[in-house]
């Protein structure tokens, strides 16, 4: 038997033996699992958990009656429902509060994301007749999550590469640009200082000369200058060009 399954019937032990010794046993000391229905369900549980354990499938069972039941395989897990057909059950399906009749009908089913798989007690038999076909699905509902989910990682894993190369590419881009903005600044630079220093001493005395100290002209014959030289001159040949002729006499 299954450690759920025996973790299940210590508790209920325990419950037993506090009604016994309680002046005053109430019903919510009651065991849990006495009644025909849950042992019923009880020892399919535990077929099922000797079944899925030969493809290293584990039972896994949460609450205090065991409501909550599934099979974990392959790293994936199965949730099963397995108790009175649902449209007999009542809101509060709780053992204590709503306690099953004891040979009522028993359904199992397995829960799929948009559509289930359920067995049931019928004209063809029992649900014990049908754990064999259970236990199949039950892994192949494992491992069908489990294809489901290495295709899924599959393609994060390929939008993401191309998220980190398409950001990669941008960050290129942007440096290229900053780099270029850069070198047209120092070339600017440049070209201003070259015009500078070759025409400013002929300019100079014109300016002061024609205007009285203002240098109006000057900046503007500057101005004018830098930016011919920026349109018509080879950016790779301003340092071996030279200024042939003096300007203004």
């Amino acid at each position: 038997m299954g450690w759920p399954i025996e973790r299940l019937l210590r508790e209920d032990e325990k419950r037993r033996e506090k009604q016994r010794n309680s002046p005053y046993p109430t019903s919510l000391d009651k065991p849990i699992f006495d009644a025909p229905f849950e042992r019923r369900r009880l020892r399919i549980l535990n077929a099922l958990s000797t079944a899925t354990a030969k493809v290293h499938g584990q039972l896994y069972i949460h609450g205090k009656e065991g409501r909550s039941v599934g099979f974990s395989v392959v790293d994936q897990t199965v949730s099963i429902r397995l108790d009175i057909p649902t449209k007999r059950g009542r809101e509060d399906s709780s053992v204590v509060w709503s306690p099953r009749p004891d040979h009522a009908d028993m359904t199992l089913t397995i829960e799929e994301q948009g559509s289930e798989r359920q067995w049931s007690d019928d004209v063809q038999g029992k649900t014990e007749a049908k754990l064999a076909e259970i236990a199949i699905e039950i892994v192949v509902s494992a491992e069908k999550r489990y294809r489901d989910r290495k295709v899924q990682n599959h393609k994060w894993r390929v939008e993401r590469r191309a998220e980190l190369q398409e950001a990669e590419r941008k960050r290129k881009l942007e440096e290229e640009a900053a780099a270029r903005e850069k070198k047209k600044a120092l070339e600017e630079a440049r070209v201003d200082r070259f015009i500078d220093r070759s025409c400013g001493s002929s300019l100079k005395p014109i300016a002061s000369t024609q205007l009285s100290g203002t240098p109006f002209l000057y900046l503007w014959m500057t101005a004018m200058l830098k930016m011919l030289a920026r349109r018509l001159l080879p950016q790779s040949k301003i340092r071996s060009f030279s200024w042939s002729m003096t300007l203004f006499g």
